[in-house]
């Protein structure tokens, strides 16, 4: 993680070829939030032109027509509007019931607008809770407290931006929650400079912003490739029995369990998961197939890697294999030797720094944010069969003696076809996570297609 000062100096260099334009609008003083994620894109290798609008102008900006917002022209604006002042504005509402649904309809508002006006990307920080004890305990049940309607606000945005395909969440609060609110907000710099991020926690803040950024850009992580001996379990398989190996009950086994089952969560939101062991495949397959408490399974793995050759040269295989690029995978390996072999060999491919102890691996990963993704679909949940149906087409080629064969064997029918509002979804998702045939890597959302899609209607051609 950067420090701010890296970023401050950072956000001083000149942009490279063209930006993107951000902007930022806050009601509390945003000028270091602004710096740092300009630093951050910087550090990151993205190009990025940063407007700090006028402290507390949010409506002001967004309602005129004339306003340094839309003589910037951004593509992307940020949202942040502090939990501080709201408790302000609850302070004195006539109506404390309602004030939840009241911000939501101005947020609601302010999305409409900025949509209608320019088209920029919208990125929504949600709201830190403060420790409101006006009520106790109590406080999470009463509908006039003050803590019970923030709660109630984030769940009603969070329902509001899952309907705006052009709004992306920025969790705020999930930062909070991981550093607490009082390292997180600066009691003495808001009073002072109405400052509520602490300056420590900027770097955080900028680098969730940056990584919703590059989702939307279509960088994105789609592989785990993992290690097995005292990374998915404790032990080694070779050297015991199975019933020794820690998993499950058994010594460390519940960390090594709860670690499978975030990799399993991974795979179910659309991650494809590979194995790479320095081990013989029979007895490296035998936990997966033997044992009860694994929580991953052989189906779970797209290609299974096990030999004695080394590390860098599977992986390359793996990646080939998959045709992916390497700055798309994970590697994941407890021993430092071989995460290091990999990283000199393979720059590109992302290395998290393992912990010793199995029970910090989930926490650790967790804060690399690898995972950031600014669309989901259905068809996500697929991905692993699809990679395996693609991995066992590669194999039957093999079977035949020329390529044009092998075509026709599949018995293809190509389809040629207008957009239409049922593949909606996967056409944005697609133009921003594939690189194949998009030309010129543009990248649009949901909204985009919607907005662009011919409005006749086009008969399908089969081919």
């Amino acid at each position: 993680m950067y420090t701010l000062n890296e970023l401050i100096k950072a956000s001083k260099k000149p942009c490279q070829g063209r930006s993107q334009k951000l902007c930022v609008l806050g009601n509390c003083s945003t000028q270091f939030l602004a710096r740092a994620i300009k630093g951050y894109a910087f550090l990151d290798g993205l190009s990025m032109d940063v407007l700090d609008a006028d402290y507390d102008q949010i409506t002001e900006q967004i309602l005129d027509a004339g306003s340094a917002l839309y003589k910037f022209q951004p593509d992307i604006v940020v949202i942040y509007i502090c939990s501080e002042k709201l408790f302000e504005e609850f302070c004195t509402d006539t109506d404390p019931h309602s004030f939840a649904e009241k911000k939501l309809a101005l947020i609601k508002a302010y999305h409409e607008r900025i949509s209608q006006k320019c088209g920029a990307k919208i990125l929504q920080f949600n709201f830190a809770e403060p420790s409101d004890r006006i009520f106790g305990n109590f406080g999470a049940k009463t509908p006039v407290s003050f803590i019970f309607q923030l709660r109630k606000l984030n769940y009603l945005l969070q329902e509001l931006m899952a309907e705006e395909k052009n709004v992306f969440p920025v969790d705020l609060l999930s930062i909070q929650s991981r550093i607490g609110y009082d390292s997180f907000f600066p009691s003495v710099q808001y009073h002072s400079a109405k400052l509520t991020i602490d300056l420590n926690c900027l770097p955080e803040v900028a680098k969730n912003v940056i990584d919703v950024i590059k989702a939307m850009n279509g960088y994105r992580k789609k592989c785990v490739i993992l290690d097995l001996d005292n990374t998915l379990w404790g032990g080694n398989v070779g050297d015991c029995d199975l019933g020794e190996l820690e998993i499950g009950s058994v010594g460390r086994g519940h960390a090594f369990s709860d670690f499978q089952r975030y990799i399993k969560q991974l795979k179910e939101r659309g991650i494809i998961l590979a194995v790479c062991s320095k081990n013989n495949e029979e007895t490296a397959k035998k936990p997966f197939e033997c044992l009860e408490d694994m929580e991953l399974k052989l189906s779970d793995i797209i290609i299974f890697t096990a030999n004695w050759e080394d590390k860098a040269s599977n992986i390359r295989n793996i990646i080939s294999s998959l045709n992916i690029s390497a700055d798309s995978v994970v590697f994941i390996d407890d021993n430092p030797f071989e995460r290091n072999a990999v990283k000199s060999l393979i720059p590109e491919i992302a290395v998290p720094e393992m912990p010793e102890d199995p029970a910090d691996f989930v926490s650790v990963l967790k804060s690399y944010n690898y995972f950031e993704t600014s669309s989901y679909s259905a068809d996500d949940k697929m991905r692993t069969e699809q990679y395996r149906t693609e991995f066992r087409r590669k194999e039957d080629l093999s079977c035949f003696e020329d390529y044009g064969s092998y075509l026709e064997s599949l018995d293809m029918q190509a389809v040629c076809a207008p957009f239409d509002q049922l593949h909606f979804a996967r056409i944005a998702e697609l133009s921003q996570r594939s690189n194949q045939f998009n030309l010129r890597t543009v990248r649009y959302t949901e909204e985009d297609i919607k907005r662009i899609s011919p409005r006749e209607s086009i008969q399908w051609e089969y081919i």
